[in-house]
């Protein structure tokens, strides 16, 4: 437990309590691009601040924030000991210097009370804190550890479950998340877990969703990195199988004309390609992310992006300009559900 120890670096929190309030069943909830956010402030800004997104409606997308915050932190500690000694008394140097006996925090929250919780007269689902290998506090509901878990980034030994019984906050506390983080100084409040107890994602043996950005491009995670880099070979084009279950019928539907690439500046203009994620290091085992994107020279107003093309493909639809008065869209409730084959084209 030293982590719970030292000095709070910044508390990065990620929820679907926060964000504008919805007036109406029909407006659209959106969610912070969180991603380009938090790159800018750790590389620009140089450091780390206190900071708040709202995920909404986009919960599955917590998953990749805990495994942002420990790339991002791994990232900048490893840029810094790659500097020279000469290098290292830089002013901005100095700032990450000052930061390496302290600590980020993370809050991962979206906790609706199901039936199950109502049945078993429980508050929701319990909090759990587990320190990845950058160091990184993570505090969230079991799911969103499932890529650290399967990245290997945490620490075995330490992680924990927070009972809802056990005294940090009041009982019938409903708003939990905006005080979990207090566990920090109440280590015997805290019930060793294993990792084990952390879901393993559905789509075991293929790609799945993991995260959109403010331009459509889309976050997938494959399951199997090494057969995906050896199916994704720069300059071929490729086809995505997706795959979802309807009631006892298993629909195949395909996304076809892919470019595998390494830099977006290969792909021809309105044309897809792909390429895997370069802040996500590869692995000799294990998942890996690979970007879906679309190339187009007006991004801020150009709705028929990698994330429609994807959507529609999904519905079985052919993406047309008159498509966007009807845009097709993947709730993200629903992205475990669809699997996601890399193929070749047809």
């Amino acid at each position: 437990m030293d982590s719970f120890e030292k000095e709070r670096l910044a508390t990065i929190q990620f929820s679907d309590v926060l964000g504008n309030v919805p007036f109406s069943s029909q407006v659209q909830q959106e969610m912070s691009d969180f991603d380009a956010q938090l790159n800018v402030q750790v590389d620009n800004n140089v450091g780390w601040r206190d900071q708040e997104f709202s995920i909404k409606s986009w919960p599955r997308v917590g998953e990749f924030a805990a495994v942002l915050l420990h790339s991002l932190r791994a990232n900048e500690l490893g840029w810094y000991e790659g500097l020279s000694e000469q290098e290292k008394k830089h002013p901005d140097a100095r700032q990450i210097h000052d930061s390496l006996g302290k600590v980020v925090v993370g809050v991962i929250n979206c906790a609706p009370r199901r039936s199950d919780h109502h049945q078993a007269g429980k508050n929701g689902d319990e909090f759990y804190v587990g320190v990845t290998t950058s160091g990184v506090e993570i505090y969230a509901q079991l799911p969103f550890f499932r890529g650290l878990k399967a990245r290997n980034l945490l620490e075995p030994e330490s992680f924990y479950c927070i009972p809802n019984e056990a005294g940090l906050w009041v009982p019938g506390e409903q708003f939990r998340s905006r005080m979990v983080t207090r566990a920090r100084m109440f280590p015997d409040k805290l019930e060793e877990a294993s990792i084990e107890s952390i879901p393993n994602p559905k789509a075991e043996s293929a790609g799945r969703l993991v995260y959109e950005d403010a331009f459509g491009n889309v976050l997938i995670e494959m399951s199997d990195g090494k057969t995906a880099r050896e199916k994704l070979q720069i300059g071929k084009t490729v086809s995505l199988r997706l795959t979802r279950r309807r009631g006892n019928k298993l629909d195949s539907t395909f996304l076809h004309n892919i470019l595998v690439v390494t830099e977006m500046k290969n792909i021809p203009e309105n044309e897809l390609g792909i390429y895997f994620n370069p802040n996500d290091l590869p692995a000799r085992s294990g998942p890996q992310y690979v970007e879906l994107v679309k190339r187009v020279s007006k991004p801020n107003h150009n709705f028929l992006h990698a994330a429609e093309a994807l959507a529609a493909a999904q519905a079985g639809r052919v993406i047309t300009k008159a498509s966007i008065m009807k845009p097709a869209f993947l709730d993200p409730d629903q992205w475990d559900e669809v699997k996601i084959y890399i193929t070749n084209p047809k």
